[in-house]
């Protein structure tokens, strides 16, 4: 009865329902006869209606009993969930689902953990189970979610795998749990296996950022964040309810209010120019303070290690939600450091401290190398060196081009002809530059394409060679290599050339059109500026321009002596990414035979600010907790050793990709925020390759703790699709939902309904004896 019923000791007022029974009985026993007359005319008259009069009793009656019976039932409060009314099975099936996500490692102020609190809720509902009937399955939603247990009736193994249950690294996918969730209740056998209505528990910290998803993020152009839940949890949720289950957020966050405090390092990443050993380098962390209130803290850095750091800062009055602007909430710190050896490094910055630790602590991995190695590509096919049309680019980047033993500088240049250029192998190096190169092979153009995509990078200068006829315009041989129609390594379209060889002509000046580009911050400076966009140019090539996703405009041309408003301007300085790598595109030429831009001093730093750019480290040695790592190595390495944090290493073969000279190493998912050293295994006699370091950090949308409480859920879900329960509640699959708190009522208003009816029926069989007894 406890599984129809939520009061059945109520039950026990259905014995009213005998009353009118008795009355009815009553009313039919036997008197004592006596004669009179008069009565002969009322006989006869009742004799007429008796049977259906005894009809009408009898119907009155059961209206009566059943209006007992029927109130005693509103009382009792039925359910739904519990076994049928007509007989069907009590089992009751319940899914158990975790959020394990970081955010749940918060700490409070009594020093109680809502991951503890969620597990020790989960088991008293577990323990409330019969072992022998109902059936119960486990799944967890931090970082991916995942079913731990498939529904099943052996109530112990559900508990036995609760209890190994761990914290992850990772955020909460709300939108994968119920993914899952939904998917099982489509499937034919669970209501044959497991009949009537599943209950889903869902036991979490409430946190808002996990029902918003992707909608968090702001929109272009707006300072607001969007506040409701990703449509597709809705969607889910009543997928879930169609299919006959009952959905619960088991509330096990903090109590202290809407906005649980905390502070988080979001960023951190490489700035200013390329990473060369003992040169400067300069990084940049920013923290957030997600809470209201005002903090104060520290900050700490590290290099290549976590247990002593080498610098710190002090964070004072970091304003609060509740206390400053949107911008007042972050503050970033720089931080600069000189290594002194080439290879594979890292750096952490920690803050110090508060109630959420493991999104205290952010890395990034990089590569110091020794020099940047550029390999300059010349067209020109120059018998002499000043000839070359990468001879003032290659001095510009290195002085001592070939001549160490009088200098070095950050940039190993070496010049290679067209011919020679087919030999190189293009993963040697950090950069490839191309000046007046118009034609080379497909086969060399793919290498170039998978060199880019893999991180590397390209200087594209324009030339003579490409104005042979047929080399530009839409069906171009140069196009079909370089451009191909959007799909290849130049952002736009060779069109023709403007301008004339003749140097008297009138010129075209450089203007930028950004400096917030860090290849053009240098010239933010008016002083600095004169010395390149006065500098004439007198030919260029103009490109089709097509808005295409990361592709940027950095500089262009316009006519010398003439109102810049009124002017037209054709692109020149061209920034595209291409796979992890970039391209620049520069639409006129290396050397002098389209401009005199090799003759001045401000060449020199507008060259090592684009090569500088193009070789800062990507980030792809730095990955988010949950994403895929794949990470390439030359082909002579057979296999690598992996040592995941503290872990125990472990050894792993490369794959060696179709086609590429390359080999790689590949983790579909990476579960925990540390740091990655993966040390490669070359073969015999094969150069040695170093140890690589990647960084994997957490996510810091879920950071922001703050809370999605009952009061928001119903506002933006209603309570028909969910509804939450307070930790506090004693919890057990007795849980009313709002369909099965209804039904009393139900019953109530039926109950008045069959009241009325007894009413007008009494009535109408009153009036009716009346006239039968009158025409008597």
């Amino acid at each position: 009865m406890q599984g129809l019923f939520g009061a059945p000791s109520m039950l026990w007022w259905g014995a009213a329902a005998s009353i009118p029974v008795v009355i009815h009985l009553l009313s039919r026993r036997k008197y004592r006869r006596v004669p009179w007359a008069a009565m002969h005319f009322l006989q006869r008259a009742f004799k007429r209606t008796r049977k259906r009069l005894q009809i009408e009793n009898i119907l009155l009656m059961l209206l009566r009993v059943a209006i007992l019976l029927m109130l005693a039932c509103a009382l009792a409060d039925p359910r739904t969930s519990g076994a049928s009314i007509l007989g069907g099975s009590t089992s009751k099936t319940v899914l158990a689902v975790i959020d394990n996500s970081f955010s749940m490692d918060y700490r409070d102020e009594s020093n109680r953990v809502p991951f503890e609190k969620a597990v020790n809720k989960a088991k008293e509902l577990l323990q409330s189970l019969d072992s022998e009937s109902d059936a119960a399955a486990l799944l967890s939603i931090g970082g991916r979610a995942r079913i731990h247990v498939p529904l099943t009736r052996e109530i112990q193994v559900v508990q036995n795998s609760l209890d190994q249950l761990e914290l992850t690294h990772g955020g909460t996918d709300t939108i994968g749990g119920l993914g899952i969730i939904a998917g099982l209740m489509q499937e034919p056998s669970l209501t044959k296996d497991f009949p009537g209505r599943k209950t889903i528990y869902i036991f979490t910290d409430m946190q808002r950022s996990a029902l918003i998803g992707n909608q968090g993020s702001n929109p272009e152009g707006s300072d607001v964040k969007l506040d409701a839940p990703d449509s597709r949890v809705e969607d889910l949720l009543r997928q879930i309810k169609d299919a006959g289950g009952d959905v619960y957020l088991v509330d096990v966050g903090s109590a202290t209010g809407e906005r649980v405090p905390n502070v988080a390092v979001t960023s951190l990443k490489h700035i200013g120019k390329s990473l060369v050993q003992n040169r400067p380098t300069d990084f940049e962390c920013v923290i957030e303070n997600f809470g209201d209130e005002t903090v104060n803290g520290e900050i700490q850095f590290y290099i290549d290690s976590e247990t002593s750091f080498v610098q710190k800062e002090v964070v004072s009055d970091l304003k609060g939600r509740a206390t400053g602007t949107a911008q007042a909430v972050e503050r970033s710190f720089p931080f600069s450091t000189v290594f002194k050896d080439a290879g594979w490094h890292y750096v952490a910055v920690r803050y110090v401290d508060d109630s959420l630790g493991i999104d205290n602590t952010r890395r990034f991995a990089f590569e110091v190398r020794d020099r940047i190695k550029v390999l300059a590509v010349d067209g020109n096919a120059a018998r002499e060196p000043e000839d070359s049309a990468v001879f003032f680019l290659s001095r510009a980047l290195d002085p001592w081009v070939g001549r160490t033993s009088e200098g070095v500088s950050a940039f190993d240049v070496k010049e290679v002809s067209l011919l020679d250029f087919r030999a190189e192998k293009l993963n040697a190096y950090d950069l490839i530059v191309l000046a007046n190169v118009a034609q080379v092979s497909s086969t060399r153009v793919a290498a170039l394409e998978s060199f880019v995509e893999e991180g590397g990078s390209l200087l594209f200068f324009a030339g003579r060679a490409l104005e042979v006829p047929g080399r530009l315009g839409p069906s171009g041989t140069s196009n079909t290599l370089f451009y191909r129609d959007g799909k290849g390594l130049l952002p736009y379209r060779l069109l023709r050339a403007i301008g004339s060889d003749d140097l008297t002509n009138e010129p075209y000046n450089l203007q930028f059109e950004t400096f917030d580009h860090p290849a053009m911050k240098y010239f933010e400076d008016p002083r600095t500026q004169p010395g390149i966009t006065s500098i004439p140019t007198y030919k260029f090539l103009a490109t089709e321009i097509r808005p295409q996703e990361g592709t940027r405009v950095l500089a262009s041309f316009r006519a010398a002596n003439q109102d810049t408003l009124k002017t037209k301007t054709w692109p020149a300085i061209v920034e595209r990414h291409f796979g992890d790598g970039q391209v620049i595109f520069f639409s006129t030429s290396a050397d002098k035979s389209w401009n005199l831009y090799g003759a001045t001093p401000a060449y020199v730093p507008l060259m090592k600010e684009l090569a500088y750019v193009l070789t800062r480290s990507a980030n792809r040695d730095n990955i988010t907790v949950g994403e895929r790592l794949i990470v390439r190595f030359p082909s002579t390495v057979d296999s690598v050793t992996l040592t995941v944090g503290d872990d125990a290493p472990i050894n792993r073969k490369t794959t060696r990709e179709e086609g590429s000279d390359t080999v790689t190493v590949a983790l579909s998912r990476v579960d925990v925020a540390t740091i990655i050293r993966i040390k490669p295994q070359a073969q015999e006699n094969a150069p040695v390759v170093a140890t690589r370091i990647v960084a994997v950090n957490v996510d810091p949308s879920e950071s922001d703790l703050t809370r999605g409480g009952s009061g928001w859920i119903t506002a933006h879900l209603g309570t028909e699709l969910i509804q939450t329960i307070e930790a506090s509640k004693d919890l057990n699959v007795e849980t009313v939902t709002e369909s099965e708190s209804r039904i009393w009522r139900g019953i109530l208003y039926l109950v008045l309904a069959l009241l009325l009816l007894e009413t007008l029926f009494a009535r109408q069989f009153g009036r009716e004896f009346r006239a039968d007894t009158a025409a008597a």
